[in-house]
């Protein structure tokens, strides 16, 4: 929940992820990227 809250989607915790807007989807993304607790993330944008 706490990477959650990084991303600003706490509040849609329990919504079904392809349900998100395109934006949305990219947090959750990043979120489960970070849940992993990685030492290095690369990013492309």
């Amino acid at each position: 929940m706490e990477k959650l809250e990084l991303v600003s989607l706490s509040g849609q915790s329990e919504e079904i992820a392809t349900s998100f807007a395109h934006g949305q989807q990219r947090l959750l993304c990043l979120a489960v990227a970070l849940a992993a607790n990685p030492e290095l993330l690369l990013l492309d944008g």
